[in-house]
């Protein structure tokens, strides 16, 4: 027995190996090295985000500062209370926000820890980092997602796939409904309690969401 408690250790670390969802570090999901000098440290980001063409340019550019030097005229989204530099900024952090789910969960997600009952950020763990990677390859392939989720209790299936679908309705679609079925009216109420949560914290310099 002490071998098997053993090498489920060593594979519990393999699946909480480092991650930093603000730097996109340890991901599963297909990034590339971002750096600017605007910020104090480098970014992973997803091939999405990197694939457009005015985050090619800055990061040609090296820093927003150059970059709005650069091509200030270009861009038809100008805030009129903020500098150029500030719009820009803005532009970066709602780009991310709809590229990088894993930044969104750690920045704009609030859920209680179900050991300690401190709440805290959406920090995905390894296991729910594996089921994204499957989710975020269906969605930006463009196909329907048909999951049959065979899973241990209490790792945070349920969780993640309720949070994923939120930033699907709140960065994504409009008018985009979402149905929760549960073995009883208490496992129902306690997921539908995270969402309901998780909608009053949710940061107001990100948007809001209401039920």
């Amino acid at each position: 027995m002490s071998l098997i408690i053993q090498e489920n250790i060593l594979r519990n670390a393999k699946l909480d190996a480092y991650y930093n969802p603000y730097t996109g570090e340890g991901s599963r999901q297909e990034r590339q090295l971002y750096e600017l000098s605007d910020f104090e440290k480098s970014l992973y980001l997803p091939m999405s985000m990197l694939n457009l063409d005015w985050v090619q340019k800055l990061g040609e550019a090296g820093s927003i500062t150059e970059y709005v030097k650069r091509h200030q005229y270009e861009n038809e989204v100008l805030a009129v209370d903020y500098t150029p530099i500030e719009t820009m900024q803005g532009i970066f952090f709602n780009s991310r926000l709809d590229h990088d789910f894993e930044y969104w969960a750690a920045t704009g997600i609030s859920i209680t820890d179900k050991d300690t009952f401190v709440t805290g950020p959406f920090i995905l763990r390894g296991a729910q980092r594996k089921l994204l990677l499957t989710l975020e390859e269906m969605r930006l392939a463009g196909v329907p997602i048909p999951i049959v989720l065979l899973k241990a209790r209490q790792w945070g299936g349920s969780t993640l796939v309720q949070f994923y679908t939120m930033w699907i309705q709140n960065r994504h679609r409009q008018n985009w409904h979402m149905a929760i079925c549960a073995q009883g009216d208490d496992a129902a109420k306690n997921i539908r309690g995270m969402y309901v949560n998780a909608a009053k914290l949710y940061p107001k310099d990100i948007g809001s969401i209401t039920l």
